[in-house]
């Protein structure tokens, strides 16, 4: 019953919504030039992979998404429960990072989230390189 519900459901991305929770003393006028610049985009919530033909949940971070059309406490509760479905033990691996590890994440059907590290002892450092296939039928592509 929840994955037909999910099926026909969005999901708002707001950059909005994101200043608001992440920088509490932004000013309106913040909030409301960073939504001038990312308008809020609305996605399936459930998605399917252009090459495996596989349902995966769009989510993005907790702190700027939520379910279009659901009262806020109910869009909460549910994105937190999807959320939480996600991140748990069965659908997470989480690295051990060794000199001249070098990982890849398909961001049409993956989550992935810096954690925390011993900024005193460790030195990070990231390339993202992004990689397209043009042989993907032009609606699969995800804008960057």
């Amino acid at each position: 019953d929840l994955q037909t519900r999910l099926d026909k459901m969005h999901v708002r991305h707001s950059r909005r919504r994101l200043v608001r929770e992440l920088f509490p003393d932004a000013t309106e006028d913040q909030v409301q030039a960073e939504g001038e610049k990312f308008p809020d985009v609305l996605h399936p919530l459930v998605r399917t992979h252009p090459l495996n033909g596989r349902p995966a949940l769009f989510l993005g971070g907790e702190w700027g998404s939520d379910i279009d059309g659901l009262p806020a406490e109910e869009s909460r509760a549910l994105y937190a429960d999807l959320l939480n479905h996600l991140i748990g033990g069965a659908f997470s691996y989480v690295h051990q990072w060794r000199v001249g590890d070098v990982l890849f994440s398909d961001n049409r059907c993956g989550m992935h989230r810096a954690s925390e590290w011993d900024v005193d002892s460790h030195r990070r450092l990231l390339h993202r390189i992004i990689l397209w296939d043009k042989r993907m039928p032009e609606g699969s592509r995800i804008a960057a």
